[in-house]
């Protein structure tokens, strides 16, 4: 079985007719998400630095570089705004992958569209199906992590296939592109909790367009470069690589519906969302102040302390790994925001002195099954003790945000005039997220990008 030719083929097929409104639905609230995140991001460390060296390196004037007055070349525009995306890291989570879909995805698809002049109902086609791919090649993979970082490898995959449907590429150059990006797929798991991660998203949406511009052109590849022993599957998963889930079922319901994408409401690793959610909601029902805690325990799943693993952060960026950290944070703030992840704030002495206080405890994934509702949400369980002898308790399920504690429109309206109100002015904001969420009237996707610029002075 040829599982390149297939998926391929399920991309080319797939029209904007053929789409569940449930799907296309979605997607505008996402990729307003993502548009969000990605203003923000340009105000972050990295951000700074991504949008300084792209106007250093100005080799185009083709697609707009988010929060910023210029613009440059498709593939760096991809790169830039990929890197913004995931910046913060605050941007969606794919349940069940431990990746994030859309910061690779929509800013190789905007770049595209901004450059050929295309419209809405382009734009959400691709995306949904980029979706989809980005889920495939996470179930294939099968968990695994074996150094990598998922959502740059998945991530170039899915925004090849994304950017090869809005090109409107037949099959075989689908295929041919898909082939091209696995050897343009990189990044690894030792940089999370450093600027390189959000270099690694970026790196992805533009290693995704180049191999649908490449295929464009002529380039060629592997006919089989996902499955053939040689490939993709053996090369970075060896033999755990299960290739009929790539394929099967295709679209039956679309993975953006079911298992879903989750949103983010705090800017660090999604596997300290639950402990933070439950520690907040005990802070304020009982006004607990830092003084009165003698110990906090957190129990978690056995993968959390394989991704969690600055136990005493130096930086903000190692911070959004530390559990210790974002807990201390949660109990001394009572509030977790963008600030929370400032070098400066991470290296209080009063916070450093707490860490000590936070202790994790891993529990097998079997007894978490009773209340996980789904078997991919990431749940927790939060005792507190106090220096009187007394303490309190709560569990979650998973982080709010998640499929199966969604949040609502108003919400995501609101974390996305939150995030864009870093860089534009409230009325452009509005008309941007109008725009946005009729994303499906939109003849010319250029008109929504222009809204993300701002002027130099700004800067």
């Amino acid at each position: 079985m040829n599982v390149t030719e297939k998926l391929a083929d399920f991309v080319a097929a797939v029209q904007y007719e053929d789409l569940p409104v449930e799907a296309t639905d979605r997607a505008k609230l996402l990729i307003l998400d993502v548009l969000g995140v990605s203003i923000a991001g340009a105000t972050s460390p990295i951000g700074r630095i991504a949008v300084r060296l792209g106007r250093e390196t100005m080799d185009g004037t083709d697609a707009t570089v988010i929060g910023t007055d210029y613009s440059t070349w498709v593939s760096s525009a991809a790169f830039i705004n990929g890197t913004l995306a995931h910046a913060l890291d605050i941007d969606d989570t794919a349940a069940g992958t431990i990746a994030h879909p859309s910061a690779s995805i929509v800013p190789a698809l905007f770049a595209l569209a901004e450059k050929y002049r295309l419209s809405g109902r382009q734009f959400l086609t691709a995306y949904v199906l980029g979706l989809e791919v980005f889920y495939r090649i996470a179930l294939a993979s099968e968990g695994q992590m074996r150094g990598w970082h998922r959502t740059s490898i998945y991530g170039a995959l899915a925004a090849t296939a994304a950017g090869a449907k809005l090109l409107n590429l037949p099959s075989e150059k689908i295929l041919t592109a898909i082939g091209i990006a696995t050897s343009l797929t990189a990044g690894v798991q030792i940089n999370f909790g450093t600027m390189t991660k959000a270099v690694q998203v970026g790196n992805a949406s533009r290693s995704g367009l180049l191999a649908a511009l490449l295929a464009r052109e002529g380039c060629t590849a592997h006919r089989d470069a996902l499955g053939d022993p040689l490939g993709f599957g053996f090369a970075f998963y060896s033999g755990r690589f299960n290739m009929e889930k790539i394929v099967a079922n295709l679209g039956k319901p679309y993975s953006i519906i079911f298992p879903g994408v989750g949103l983010k409401i705090y800017p660090c690793c999604g596997l300290t969302h639950s402990p933070a959610d439950i520690v907040l909601d005990l802070v304020e029902t009982h006004d607990i102040s830092a003084d009165q805690v003698e110990e906090v325990t957190v129990y978690a799943e056995e993968l959390l302390p394989r991704v969690l693993v600055y136990h005493r952060p130096a930086t903000g960026y190692e911070g959004k790994y530390s559990l210790e950290y974002v807990v201390t944070a949660a109990i001394m703030d009572r509030r977790i925001t963008f600030e929370t992840f400032t070098d400066t704030n991470v290296n209080r002495p009063k916070i450093q002195a707490y860490l000590g206080k936070i202790k994790c405890m891993t529990r097998p994934d079997t007894e978490w099954e009773p209340m996980r509702i789904h078997p991919w949400n990431h749940p927790a369980e939060v005792i507190i003790r106090f220096k009187n002898g007394t303490k309190c308790s709560g569990k979650a399920p998973c982080a709010r945000g998640y499929p199966d504690r969604p949040l609502t429109t108003g919400e995501i309206l609101d974390k996305f005039r939150s995030c864009a109100g870093l860089m534009l002015p409230s009325k452009t904001i509005e008309i941007l997220s109008r725009m946005v969420l009729s994303l499906d009237t939109q003849t010319d996707v250029a008109d929504i990008i222009a809204l993300t610029r701002c002027r130099k002075k700004d800067l």
